[in-house]
């Protein structure tokens, strides 16, 4: 898959208002964002607390709201089921 600037977004599918990725989110609380069109991944952002990651297409990061909606669900349904007194997985 091929990657692309977010702002080229603008260029390639013209009306598209990229200002609206991350609308509402201060850039000291965003790592980074985008979207896939067309097997093509606009990617915008890499902000790091030690200021813009030069390769931004190789940068890894944790997915903690996603990895607790997989594996927390389930983990809850076990325990409710098996009439388990382990704590509930607590919310951050």
């Amino acid at each position: 898959m091929s990657v692309k600037p977010i702002e080229v977004l603008a260029e390639d599918y013209p009306g598209v208002d990229v200002s609206a990725f991350g609308r509402g989110v201060t850039r000291e609380h965003m790592t980074w964002y985008g979207v896939v069109v067309n097997d093509v991944n606009y990617l915008g952002g890499c902000q790091t607390r030690f200021g813009i990651y030069p390769y931004c297409e190789s940068m890894r990061a944790t997915s903690y709201s996603t990895a607790k909606s997989a594996f927390g669900v389930p983990y809850q349904l076990i325990r409710v089921r098996a009439g388990s007194t382990a704590p509930a997985i607590p919310s951050p």
